[in-house]
């Protein structure tokens, strides 16, 4: 996210993440229509940049959130 500036005028510096996500398909018939999928939202775990806002969050909710890194393990099965 590009660094912006909310209706006040106050400048909020850029916040970048790394997303990650890697999938696999086994190719045993045993198997088949199996998908398993890992995804990392946040890989580096970057902290949103300051922002005092009017709810007093000291971050903007609608552009960044305070969860971190975020984990996921998909298990997907085609029929």
């Amino acid at each position: 996210m590009a660094a912006y500036e909310d209706r006040a005028g106050t400048r909020i510096d850029a916040w970048d993440t790394l997303d990650a996500r890697v999938a696999w398909r086994p190719v045993s018939s045993l198997f088949d229509g199996l998908r398993v999928e890992v995804a990392v939202q946040n890989l580096l775990d970057e902290a949103p940049p300051f922002y005092d806002s009017p709810t007093g969050f000291g971050f903007d909710a609608g552009q960044a959130s305070l969860l971190g890194r975020v984990v996921s393990l998909q298990l997907i099965k085609r029929w």
